[in-house]
């Protein structure tokens, strides 16, 4: 059998950046929680809105990989009216 490489074994495209600021996010909202069973009325909202509403959407949003696009070989340099 064929090992898989690193890309292959991950396929939501997620480095390890990503998997930090997810642990944050889920850190964060866990100690809301408890702020908010403890009885902390503003602690626990504030908490909650940033794990909830920043620290995760940026963790699936933000990509370390830079994507290059690069345009078709045939497109460079080619000029329509010399052709005949």
């Amino acid at each position: 059998m064929a090992r898989k490489t690193k890309q292959e074994e991950d396929s939501l495209g997620f480095e390890k950046l990503n998997y930090v600021l997810m642990a944050i996010g889920l850190a964060m909202i866990v100690i809301g929680y408890i702020l908010l069973a403890v009885g902390d009325i503003t602690g626990a909202p504030i908490l909650l809105v940033i794990g909830y509403c920043a620290v995760l959407p940026a963790a699936i949003l933000i990509s370390g990989r830079s994507k290059k696009v690069s345009e078709p070989a045939d497109s460079i340099g080619t000029d329509i009216s010399s052709e005949k």
